[in-house]
């Protein structure tokens, strides 16, 4: 099991969305919007993380959430020191801003999907002009 644990702790984006994760429960949107995974990909993590155990999901409506599983890092307590490690990397500093920015912006869930639609497309727009 440690191995799998590892294996599933050794991907930067999944320690991402555990960091964001180990703030409070989340969206998936509100997850992609912060740290701009793709919808798929952020899935894909997602779901490697709930099979071992790691979080738990649970659906509202048409939104999908998820939380750590604290019976599970109190079983396995050297998750802790590596979350709390976390924070020495650029790229979750650079999540943590933009976290911050979300929560004072207090964006609702049902706003985030237009928001990533418009970000998809100022990107695409973007790259035409270059």
């Amino acid at each position: 099991m440690i191995a799998s644990i590892l294996k599933t702790l050794s991907d930067i984006n999944r320690l991402r969305v555990l960091n964001l994760l180990n703030k409070r429960e989340m969206c998936v949107c509100e997850i992609e919007y912060i740290t701009e995974i793709n919808q798929s990909n952020l899935s894909r993590h997602l779901k490697n993380m709930t099979n071992i155990g790691l979080l738990i999901n649970w659906k509202e409506n048409k939104f999908s959430y998820y939380r750590i599983n604290e019976e599970f890092i109190n079983q396995n307590p050297f998750i802790r020191e590596i979350m709390v490690r976390l924070s020495e990397e650029e790229i979750i500093q650079e999540d943590e801003k933009k976290y911050s920015e979300y929560i004072t912006e207090n964006i609702p869930c049902e706003c985030i999907s237009d928001l990533l639609l418009e970000r998809r497309f100022l990107k695409k727009k973007e790259g035409q002009t270059k």
